[in-house]
């Protein structure tokens, strides 16, 4: 039987804190196996999408639901034909504490982009675990995405993003 080929992923995240920065290190560092490259999406050039099987993008929401800039410019720069051919996974970062009535809502947005783009995303979560009012992030019961409250909870961080992993790993064997 032929070998598997390796999985090339690309995190591209916008972080204007490190925080998404910090998460997309973590998911490095998580993926064994797998061929990952980190990009700050204010320094990227959108071309590098052409070189990955799959793109994990990080987001951060800002104030009231505002998404962090970077990560829009990227996004709104690459070749929708390119990116439509890619699996997604997302991750989010929000304040749960002061901003419940729009927590993550940065993810809920670049998500549904990125759906009427007809691209392939992966690594739905369950909301259990967090306490919020409202979010754009969830869909169907579900946020569309990893979410991550280094306001609140930062001391789930680590776990989350292992076991995010490894649905993903799962969900990208469908």
């Amino acid at each position: 039987m032929p070998e598997a080929k390796q999985q090339k992923i690309g995190i591209i995240f916008g972080s204007s804190t490190g925080n998404s920065e910090n998460v997309a290190i973590l998911l490095q560092q998580s993926f064994t196996g797998f061929e990952i490259e980190l990009w700050d999406a204010a320094h990227a050039n959108p071309n590098i999408i052409e070189q990955y099987d799959m793109i994990i993008f990080g987001v951060s929401t800002w104030g009231i639901g505002d998404i962090q800039e970077d990560l829009t410019e990227f996004i709104d720069a690459v070749d929708v034909d390119e990116l439509s051919r890619k699996t997604i996974a997302l991750y989010g970062l929000g304040d749960q504490g002061t901003y419940r009535e729009s927590f993550v809502d940065a993810l809920g947005k670049i998500y549904h982009l990125l759906n009427k783009m007809n691209c392939r995303i992966i690594g739905k979560c369950s909301d259990e675990g967090y306490q919020f009012d409202q979010s754009e992030a969830l869909v169907n019961g579900e946020f569309v995405g990893l979410v991550i409250d280094e306001d609140v909870q930062p001391g789930l961080t680590k776990e989350r993003v292992k076991n995010w992993v490894e649905q993903l790993k799962n969900e990208l064997n469908e």
